[in-house]
């Protein structure tokens, strides 16, 4: 190890330890459970609940993979950076175990596709992560596009045709992008910050209009178009004069509630069917 490299740091803290093994985006742990939550109660299936844990570990090693490459990009090897790639390997190695026994009791690969088609989208990520760009709106919508394809493929692998288990992603994506654009402008309008209400508000409006499509598909629940629905007078209220002032961790929480809020109104939906 060259002297560059050698750069001592204390002892890592339990809020370090965090800062390094979670991620750092608290919104994220919503966007991860949703898909996961919706693929158990609509398709619960051992294959499928393998995937969801593997699914878990790709979600955590995110962190802790940033860190580790970009510290060592910078040729500096903290205690952090140490840490990081202990991380890395815990949950990458819990990832392929998890993947691997998924894949060993499904009857067939093809509840791998939806993971496979958004591939391309989580290398982008980390392209963005390495520019340090990760903040930014686009690569959380294709994070948060990516976790969506996890309840399609627990659909496949809990014998759902492809078709409504791309539509169970779609309602998914339509709750996670319209979200991300509220959220971001709610947290600016917060802080004082001039804000346009319009590019949320269409957001929600289109992704109403999607998921009326795949209705009259037959392809989701009418309870799904609710459920974005309220999503749409959140919004609206949200970005008004008359809101009530929110920390941003009251925010987070109420996205928590709104997001399994849909997933519940959408499973219902399936169930019932409605």
């Amino acid at each position: 190890m060259s002297a560059r490299e050698q750069t001592t740091a204390p002892t890592v803290t339990a809020r370090q330890w965090r800062a390094v093994a979670l991620p750092a985006e608290h919104g994220s742990w919503s966007f991860w459970l949703e898909p996961v939550l919706l693929g158990a109660l609509v398709a619960v299936s051992v294959p499928g609940l393998w995937l969801a844990l593997a699914s878990f570990g790709v979600f955590l090693v995110h962190q802790p993979l940033k860190i580790y490459v970009i510290d060592r990009q910078r040729g500096r090897i903290y205690q952090r950076t140490r840490l990081a790639g202990r991380m890395v390997l815990i949950y990458g190695l819990g990832a392929v175990v998890a993947l691997a026994l998924s894949i060993l009791t499904a009857p067939s690969l093809a509840f791998l596709l939806p993971v496979l088609l958004v591939s391309p989208l989580a290398a982008a990520i980390l392209y963005f992560d390495l520019r340090h760009d990760s903040r930014h709106a686009l690569p959380e919508v294709f994070a948060a596009v990516t976790l969506t394809a996890v309840a399609a493929s627990m659909a496949l692998a809990g014998g759902w045709s492809l078709a409504p288990a791309l539509a169970l992603s779609a309602v998914l994506i339509c709750r996670a992008v319209p979200t991300i654009i509220y959220v971001r402008a709610r947290l600016r309008l917060e802080k004082g910050q001039t804000v346009q209400a319009a590019p949320a508000t269409l957001a929600h409006v289109l992704a109403i209009l999607v998921i009326a499509l795949l209705v009259w598909l037959r392809l989701a629940p009418v309870l799904s178009v609710i459920a974005v629905l309220v999503l749409l007078l959140r919004a609206l209220y949200g970005l008004s004069r008359y809101r009530r002032p929110a920390l941003p961790k009251q925010i987070g929480i109420q996205e928590i509630c709104f997001g399994l809020l849909v997933v519940l109104l959408t499973a219902a939906g399936y169930m019932m069917p409605l």
